[in-house]
């Protein structure tokens, strides 16, 4: 969605002496941005889904301060302290305010100041309505495209959603998230593109039952064995564990409840999986150990290092990828 851009806002205007009145503003659409790249990588659907109205938009913009009288700055200054205290002080980026606290900084009355008549004048100008509609229709774009385009991951939620049965649903609040500008951008994936493909053929051998994840920190890897555990109810009409029971050893990742996948997360130990996926770079025991020493014994081995030889099994690499098969 790279239309979406920051809208710059110039409003300078004339105080009581005919003195010019800086007043420069950017409004920045950049957690509407997150919240669309979150979304179309399977999180945050349902929050995505609540912008209904044009109105929803204005949660999601920053505004970034250029130059501003020392007024508007004090009325700045006041809104940050209002949400700070001993124990907790407000994180916003330096000269930075979300769209609708800034809003509220300024109000209209018959001896309002210059700068509150400017602020007031420009929120209802069509340059602000038509960039509020633009954000709206890209939102709208995306909320079809996922529904058109989304895997399995993302149609389930969203047949949920619509049908009134979203975990969400019973919430007391609508989930709501305003990431900042300087937000670091969520990794949702940690290797190369042959490992996910080398995954995706091994998910869907007909003698793999069952999966077992060490270290499972890679966000693709949980969306690829999950989306095959849709696959294969919707195929042979099984529960979600009769048709691939999912193990992981991770505490790291985010909710997957909203998926209606079923998976068994450990904060040590590991369960048996048919697959072995061992996505980790010299972390805990080996692989060769873990079969060797303490008798693991899965169909398939699926790692980033070379073990060697390990007894019983054949080595396969594929462009740095390593599979162990059984014999």
């Amino acid at each position: 969605m790279k239309t979406l851009i920051p809208l710059e806002l110039d409003i300078t205007c004339r105080g009581y002496r005919n003195e010019p009145l800086p007043f420069k503003v950017d409004v920045y659409p950049d957690a509407l941005l997150r919240l669309i790249d979150d979304a179309k990588n399977g999180q945050r659907i349902y929050e995505l889904y609540s912008i209904r109205r044009p109105g929803d938009i204005k949660k999601y913009l920053w505004v970034l301060i250029k130059e501003v009288t020392w007024r508007v700055s004090a009325g700045y200054r006041t809104a940050r302290e209002k949400l700070s205290s001993e124990y907790v002080k407000c994180d916003w980026p330096e000269n930075e305010c979300p769209y609708d606290i800034w809003d509220d900084i300024f109000y209209s009355s018959w001896d309002g100041e210059p700068e509150d008549s400017a602020w007031i004048n420009c929120k209802h100008s069509k340059t602000i309505l038509q960039y509020i509609d633009h954000c709206f229709v890209e939102i709208k774009l995306t909320q079809q495209l996922l529904k058109d385009t989304g895997d399995l991951l993302i149609k389930n939620e969203i047949a949920h959603l619509e049908s009134a049965n979203h975990s969400d649903d019973y919430a007391a609040h609508t989930p709501f998230s305003l990431t900042k500008r300087s937000a670091i951008p969520t990794v949702w994936e940690s290797h190369d593109k042959q490992f996910y493909q080398v995954l995706a053929e091994l998910i869907t051998k007909p003698d793999v039952y069952s999966v077992a994840y060490r270290y499972g920190e890679d966000y693709r890897v949980l969306r690829i064995l999950c989306n095959e555990q849709l696959r294969r109810v919707s195929v042979t009409g099984k529960t979600l564990r009769e048709a691939l029971e999912i193990k992981v050893l991770s505490n790291s990742l985010p909710s997957l409840e909203p998926w209606g996948c079923d998976v068994t997360f450990y904060d040590e130990g590991l369960g048996y999986g048919d697959l072995f996926i061992d996505s980790t770079d010299g972390v805990g025991c080996s692989v060769k150990e873990l079969v060797e020493k303490y008798g693991r014994n899965p169909k398939y081995i699926l790692t980033v290092q070379d073990f060697g030889e390990i007894k019983q099994y054949t080595q396969e690499q594929i462009d740095g990828v390593f599979v162990y098969c059984k014999l």
